[in-house]
């Protein structure tokens, strides 16, 4: 059935916008929604950053920090948001916010280097470093946003 449809609507050149069209309202038509496919899209870029920085890190730790110290994923939010609801008062908001929880992610960064180089094991050091940001955090919510 779908390829009968691209078929008669397409009947002697390859026109991709066409067939992206088509696509589009079969997915719709199939009972799934565009938003779906917003995750799909979403899902991907999330993860293409997260492979590309853990494959530069083996190669230069600096340049793999540089990568993971960018607030991509913020700013991807931002944008998604944006796009989705043009609300910019939310997302004024939200990077407030992510500043003051930015900042209560520094025991983490503090606490893991010191533990491993002292001969703490990985997961030890993985757990008590959550879990001071956890607790950071919580102080951050009850101190800074009190609800």
């Amino acid at each position: 059935k779908f390829n009968k449809k691209i078929h008669e609507t397409l009947p002697g050149r390859f026109d991709h916008k066409l067939v992206f069209k088509i696509c589009l309202n079969n997915y719709r038509l199939v009972g799934y929604s565009l938003s779906m496919f917003q995750y799909f899209i979403k899902v991907l870029i999330s993860a293409t950053i997260i492979v590309l920085a853990t494959e530069i890190s083996k190669r230069s730790s600096v340049l793999a920090a540089l990568i993971i110290a960018l607030p991509l994923v913020s700013l991807i939010t931002f944008c998604w948001i944006y796009f989705e609801t043009k609300d910019t008062l939310k997302i004024a908001n939200l990077s407030y916010e992510i500043l003051y929880f930015g900042l209560a992610t520094i025991p983490l960064f503090l606490l893991l280097p010191y533990m491993l180089k002292n001969g703490f094991s990985f997961f030890f050091s993985m757990i008590m470093a959550c879990l001071s940001t956890a607790l950071t955090m919580l102080l951050v919510k009850v101190l800074i946003f009190k609800n």
